[in-house]
């Protein structure tokens, strides 16, 4: 059952009613009278849980399967330094355990964000794209069609694998690039003792 102030906020994201006065958020960015901030916030606890529900969504659907799996494993780590979220115990293909790696979507990206935009119809990936078709055939990248063709062979496997990599590598980047700048907002603003609100 939702508490009043949680369907009071969730009526008004909703129907795109005001839900609080303007002020200023924890994190340093500005939060407007909508209150649309606090979807993405990276100080929301809510993105945690969320992120939390999805990845023991994949673990009890892998343990249902009769696949045994593990969270936050321990001494496995990327390239990049970040650790998976999750493995099986168990070998999943070629003497290789599976290994995920859940993404929280931003609830405040931009309507042209979206996994259909991404893969069917943005001019940024559009050498991705035409790599993509040219491995897996045909014109439809519906998700259930991507989904297919990866089930289909090796082959368009990793090509929609290099597809969604490529993408997230970039888009990752942007994410490291806001996090900075907004780093760097706040550290200018706490230098400033002309710029100190009340919350």
């Amino acid at each position: 059952m939702l508490s009043d102030t949680t369907f009071r906020i969730a009526t008004c994201l909703r129907l795109g009613a005001p839900s609080g006065a303007p002020h200023r958020c924890q994190c340093g960015e500005v939060v407007d009278r909508l209150g649309h901030h606090g979807l993405s916030c990276s100080r929301s606890a809510r993105r945690i849980a969320r992120h939390a529900s999805i990845n023991d969504i994949i673990r009890r659907a892998l343990v249902t399967a009769g696949v045994p799996a593990v969270l936050e494993t321990n001494g496995l780590a990327r390239d990049d330094g970040k650790r998976p979220d999750g493995m099986t115990i168990m070998p999943w293909k070629l003497g290789r355990p599976l290994v995920w790696d859940a993404t929280c979507v931003d609830t405040e990206a931009s309507p042209e964000d979206t996994v259909e935009h991404t893969v069917e119809v943005c001019p940024a990936w559009e050498e991705h794209r035409r790599v993509l078709v040219g491995v897996i055939g045909g014109g439809d990248l519906s998700r259930r069609a991507l989904v297919q063709a990866m089930v289909r062979s090796e082959e368009e496997w990793r090509a929609v694998a290099s597809f969604c990599e490529a993408v997230m590598l970039v888009k990752e980047e942007a994410d490291r690039i806001r996090q900075r700048q907004r780093r760097t907002r706040r550290s200018r603003r706490r230098r400033d003792p002309a710029d100190i609100r009340p919350p």
